[in-house]
């Protein structure tokens, strides 16, 4: 009998869902239930950041309370999603960790900017991998 809880592993929307499949590998190889929801194969788009949580929390559908990981921008997201649904835990990886009520913006002012910088004359960002190639933009 397996005592541990499942590991729900959370993206930010700036990578998708395979960026977590070499530590879900891991972790299952170690014995760990973990699932990986695709909000944007779920969804066929990126919904607006107000919205994530929500989109995800229709996505995990447990028998029992997970430990929710979010890294860097999920961080946020992991956070208000263990509001929407019962948790056992939460980790959180190399990200900001909320206030205890009110808004959050996706980053800090300084990391929209940057982003915003990698965006293209229609306002949509090139994949991850490519913002190092700003020849493309």
């Amino acid at each position: 009998m397996n005592l541990r809880p499942d590991l729900v592993l959370v993206t930010g929307p700036m990578v998708g869902a395979s960026s977590w499949r070499p530590t879900a590998d891991r972790l299952r190889a170690s014995g760990w239930r973990v699932h990986v929801p695709d909000v944007l194969a779920a969804s066929g788009m990126l919904p607006p950041w107000r919205e994530l949580s929500a989109h995800y929390a229709r996505l995990v559908s447990l028998e029992a309370a997970p430990i929710l990981v979010g890294h860097s921008l999920a961080t946020v997201v992991v956070a208000d999603l263990a509001a929407r649904m019962p948790v056992c835990g939460l980790i959180m990886v190399d990200g900001e960790i909320p206030p205890a009520s009110g808004r959050v913006a996706p980053g800090s002012d300084s990391f929209r900017e940057f982003v915003a910088g990698h965006a293209h004359q229609d306002g949509r960002l090139p994949p991850w991998s490519d913002w190092g190639d700003h020849r493309r933009r």
